[in-house]
């Protein structure tokens, strides 16, 4: 596993959207979901392609059920699907006890998950993740069993252990997103909210002490994080959030100069055309739920007064930075997440004072809620 490289930063600050553009050079990997999943071959196996598929769509199935149980509800929120890249954790969480469904848990018990999880298991779990990719490079057989692809990971807990990344992966390297606390911690706190729904009844949850533990542990994060790092002596570069939506190539290009890389016309052709793929997709995606919106309030309620010319109803539309347009455009687009400081018990002062005023005005960070 030659110089990975770890995306990491507090959730909600555009690292799978990163994440996935990086994983999109031909001269990188990124696990897969399903590589995750199901990382180990048969024993007896005599066709490892044929095993490949058969592990691969063992995952889909598996969350095409997942979906149709309610999981599909968080794909506004973060996008799954077995072929895409997804988080570390998914494998980590062999060796420690971390998984999505256990999120809202850890960070309202944080004090005591530290405490169980301890630096030296940390380090262990990296070693053993290790292995889980030297496996899967292996099983794509030559010329990559000889010369493993350059590895792109991402996952919020990277963030906390950047010392122990560095005892297993020496020649590692670490890009860091930054987004305003305003924006990114009401953002995190939803997204757990959103996922413990769908897996346990919500009704004894207190969302303000959700609000303030996020706050307390991401606080702290942004204290420990540039201590930890230098500690590492690992090479680092930072993203802001701002700059990868508003010129997502541009700021590939940005990373790939820091670290000494060149951004390949092959790879830059791919991005533009995942950006425009992506871009049509959003709008597709928001048609289809206006739609849906207006035929079940017609359904349900009778004719009112228009509120826009030529309609009875609309769907509340809202300014919002697009990934992929020029700098500095805004374009309409439909609400699909809301959230604010409020909803937790927190204000805009809780998340702009103090550690976090410091953090904001080390880089510049404009707030951006959705």
């Amino acid at each position: 596993v030659r110089s990975p490289v770890f995306v990491l930063g507090l959730p909600r600050t555009g690292t799978t959207f990163l994440h996935r553009l990086l994983s999109l050079d031909p001269a990188t990997r990124a696990p897969t979901l399903w590589e995750l999943l199901e990382s180990v071959p048969k024993i007896d196996c005599t066709d490892p392609i044929a095993d490949r598929k058969r592990r691969a769509n063992k995952v889909r199935a598996l969350l095409n059920t997942r979906k149709a149980m309610g999981d599909k509800a968080l794909d506004h929120i973060h996008e799954i699907d077995a072929d895409l890249a997804e988080e570390c954790i998914i494998a980590m969480s062999d060796e420690i006890p971390m998984v999505m469904q256990y999120l809202h848990t850890a960070y309202v018990l944080a004090d005591e998950w530290f405490d169980i999880v301890q630096s030296s298991q940390v380090v262990k779990t990296y070693k053993w993740y290790k292995q889980v990719l030297q496996l899967l490079s292996y099983q794509m057989g030559s010329p990559e069993r000889e010369n493993p692809k350059r590895w792109m990971l991402k996952c919020p807990i990277h963030m906390f252990y950047p010392k122990e990344i560095a005892v297993a992966f020496p020649d590692a390297k670490l890009i860091w997103n930054h987004r305003h606390p305003v924006s990114a911690v009401p953002s995190l706190c939803s997204l757990l909210k959103a996922f413990h729904s769908v897996y346990y009844e919500t009704d004894t949850n207190d969302d303000a002490v959700l609000g303030r533990k996020v706050a307390s542990v991401s606080a702290k994060l942004l204290i420990d994080t540039p201590k930890n790092i230098a500690e590492s002596e690992l090479q680092s570069a930072d993203v802001l959030y701002h700059d990868l939506v508003n010129d997502p190539l541009q700021t590939v290009k940005d990373v790939y100069r820091q670290f000494g890389w060149e951004v390949s016309a092959e790879y830059e052709a791919i991005i533009q055309a995942y950006l425009e793929a992506d871009r049509k997709k959003r709008e597709r995606i928001s048609r289809e739920r206006a739609a849906k919106k207006v035929t079940a309030n017609k359904a349900a309620t009778p004719p009112a007064s228009p509120t826009k010319k030529g309609g009875g109803w609309t769907e509340a539309d809202e300014e919002e930075e697009i990934p992929g347009t020029p700098s500095g455009k805004k374009e309409k687009k439909k609400v699909l997440h809301q959230y604010s400081p409020e909803e937790f018990s927190l204000t805009v002062e809780d998340l702009s004072t103090g550690v976090y005023a410091e953090y904001v005005r080390k880089y510049n960070l404009p707030v951006s809620m959705h």
